[in-house]
């Protein structure tokens, strides 16, 4: 089975993210080219590569060049741009000595003119270029980014292997695994974050800002500033400490499903306000969020309300919420049009309320209601 990100992990360690960049940059966070701290931490690659697509002049590459010398210079030319600490000085020492390597001179050229021109597939190149030019994970997959940033990233192994353990991917290893299959899900798992930032509504998100996002994680840590930050890490190691099956129950519980949805249908047999006993419409809410609970909220009965769709998505987005006495809240934000085409009424209530739902109302009446 391929391996996945932990979405309970990935919740927690974005809102350490949030919290770190909105204290360093002093700005709310919106994107990684706006924000200072993101962008004076991660925009290099971008120069990166653009000053490596510079140095390539691919359109000026030609068949009649192979084993010239002038192919090799030029990719060399592409990996020593500046502030490049996406590969090791050695290895690029290393890369260059090669073009003395007169009687494999054409070999490597052939190689990386097939490459860069597509005249062979990416995985049979990937299989070609490691023969070539040994199985140095970075140097590779620097030369595929520089390629086509749409698809492949840079990467450093041990790094990423950190992270990716930190957001629940502890069993999927990139060091000493340079493969294509590897290769190929370690950028499939930058896509899965890159989707899951998208989720979180942060604007225009690139594979690479994916790529930086999950280069930030491993250090995090190091750097949490408020009491919020350190509960949020006590948060992930109690919940990384979990069976499987466990962590499986939470993960149900971000849909609604699962034991989470059997305890609310045990608990209020229809729906929290009108009184649907049609199970199978009503859904399962939470009303504090599932990504701001620990690993005990976010199966906690009294964590949640049954509610058929219109008023499940109106509690949801804080059009609504109800006090303690579970009398409903509406939010000014909705008008007097809109109240009637979604059935709302001002004499509605939620009922069955335990004194143990009270903390979470509160939660929502203060972080989620639109007021």
């Amino acid at each position: 089975m391929a391996p996945k990100i932990d979405i309970f992990c990935f919740e927690k360690y974005f809102e350490l993210f949030i919290s770190l960049v909105e204290t360093e940059s002093k700005m709310k966070f919106v994107s990684f080219p706006s924000n200072t701290y993101t962008e004076g931490q991660e925009g290099y690659k971008d120069k990166i590569y653009e000053e490596a697509r510079q140095k390539l002049q691919l359109s000026s590459w030609d068949s009649s060049k192979i084993g010239s010398g002038e192919i090799m210079r030029k990719v060399i030319s592409s990996i020593k741009v500046h502030n490049n600490n996406l590969i090791k000085h050695f290895t690029i020492l290393k890369f260059e000595n090669l073009i003395k390597d007169t009687n494999n001179l054409i070999k490597y050229e052939q190689a990386l003119f097939d490459f860069f021109r597509d005249l062979k597939n990416d995985e049979e190149s990937f299989d070609i270029l490691t023969k070539k030019f040994s199985r140095n994970y970075p140097l590779i997959a620097y030369l595929f980014f520089i390629k086509d940033k749409a698809q492949y990233m840079p990467i450093s192994p041990e790094k990423f292997d950190s992270a990716f353990k930190k957001i629940g991917v502890p069993d999927f290893k990139t060091s000493r695994n340079c493969s294509w299959n590897n290769y190929l899900q370690y950028n499939k798992l930058l896509n899965e974050i890159r989707y899951l930032l998208i989720d979180k509504e942060i604007k225009d998100v690139s594979l690479l800002n994916a790529h930086s996002f999950t280069w930030i994680i491993p250090h995090i840590e190091k750097k949490l500033i408020t009491i919020s930050d350190k509960e949020s890490a006590r948060i992930i190691k109690k919940y990384q400490a979990l069976k499987s099956k466990d962590k499986e129950t939470i993960i149900r519980a971000r849909k609604g499903q699962g034991i989470f949805r059997d305890r609310l249908i045990d608990y209020w047999k229809k729906c929290s306000v009108t009184g649907c006993a049609k199970i199978d419409v009503l859904i399962a809410s939470h009303i504090k969020p599932w990504a701001k609970c620990d690993t005990e909220e976010a199966t906690d009965v009294f964590n949640g309300l049954l509610l058929i769709p219109n008023l499940d998505q109106l509690f949801d987005m804080g059009f609504i919420s109800f006090d303690n006495d579970g009398k409903i809240l509406i939010s000014h934000k909705l008008d007097v049009e809109t109240l009637k085409i979604f059935g709302i009424q001002k004499d509605i209530k939620l009922y069955g309320l335990n004194k143990e739902h009270l903390k979470y109302l509160d939660y929502h009446k203060n972080n989620i209601f639109k007021k």
